[in-house]
């Protein structure tokens, strides 16, 4: 797969890479605005459910689904707090929360907590505005080496990373 076309962008928004796979479980995109991504996944069998704190992104991103009949889950919720089990996610697509949280370190917990074993956690930052944007300070002035140092810690295992039009992302592992 080359790149996954995002439907808000004029460019592929995905990395090569980076784009995550067709998953037979649940997927969970956080921070997942109006669902423009969520919904865009081709694999009808699939369980997709998208977090926002934004009330009104969720109203948005539930309507995008209605229009384009997808079955798709949105829940108010943040990424350092999800009303889930532990484990209940094939894959789990974090879209800039870690960026903008308070405590980075917590939205990486709770994203790890909810990923299965052998699950792959896709986190993306920047804006696509550049290759200044991939620099990813969070809101505590944290790096992006910081956070997948955490991931390692926590046990999971960085298997990609990298920058693509002004975004950069990271695949997690969590091993079983």
């Amino acid at each position: 797969m080359t790149g996954l076309r995002h439907p808000e962008l004029d460019a592929d928004w995905w990395p090569p890479g980076a784009v995550p796979r067709e998953v037979d479980g649940a997927l969970l995109h956080a921070t997942c605005g109006r669902g423009a991504w969520l919904v865009a996944q081709a694999n009808p069998l699939t369980v997709r459910v998208g977090v926002d704190p934004v009330q009104q992104n969720l109203t948005a991103a539930r309507e995008r689904a209605a229009l384009e009949d997808v079955r798709c889950g949105f829940a108010p919720a943040t990424s350092w707090e999800l009303p889930f089990a532990d484990g209940c996610f094939a894959r789990v697509v974090d879209s800039g929360g870690l960026q903008t949280a308070a405590d980075p370190m917590a939205v990486l917990v709770e994203l790890l907590r909810v990923l299965a074993h052998d699950g792959e956690l896709v986190l993306t930052w920047g804006d696509g505005a550049g290759a200044e944007s991939v620099q990813w300070p969070t809101r505590r002035g944290v790096t992006a080496h910081e956070v997948l140092g955490w991931a390692e810690e926590l046990g999971a295992e960085v298997t990609q990373g990298g920058a693509h039009r002004g975004v950069a992302y990271a695949v997690v592992r969590r091993w079983g």
